[in-house]
């Protein structure tokens, strides 16, 4: 899992996003926050599996964020979950522009 946030606070996200590494995922969060540098936006286009510990990391961030934190580029697995346990109204998720693309033309 890499997790990188840049100079306007989205966090990028790649690999597996689970109980494996969520722990890891947080602590690269907790030392790229800081009073100057907020988190405002997720990309998980590199994210090729999230499970239900990633489903949580996400939600706690979302809680952390006051509600205000887009979720860009949802994988399919993400998006079947946070469905499966009513939190896709609780996470503002996003689809790659590219699906979003292709079920409106499809």
């Amino acid at each position: 899992m890499e997790a990188r946030l840049d100079e306007y606070g989205t966090l990028h996200l790649a690999g597996a996003l689970t109980f494996e590494n969520v722990t890891r995922v947080w602590q690269v969060w907790q030392r790229s926050v800081t009073r100057d540098r907020t988190l405002a936006a997720i990309d998980l286009e590199g994210v090729n599996q999230v499970d239900s510990a990633g489903l949580a990391l996400l939600l706690e961030w979302q809680s952390q964020a006051g509600g205000r934190l887009r979720i860009r580029n949802a994988p399919e697995d993400l998006l079947r979950l946070a469905a499966l346990c009513a939190a896709d109204e609780l996470l503002d998720l996003h689809r790659p522009a590219n699906r979003v693309a292709a079920e409106a033309s499809g």
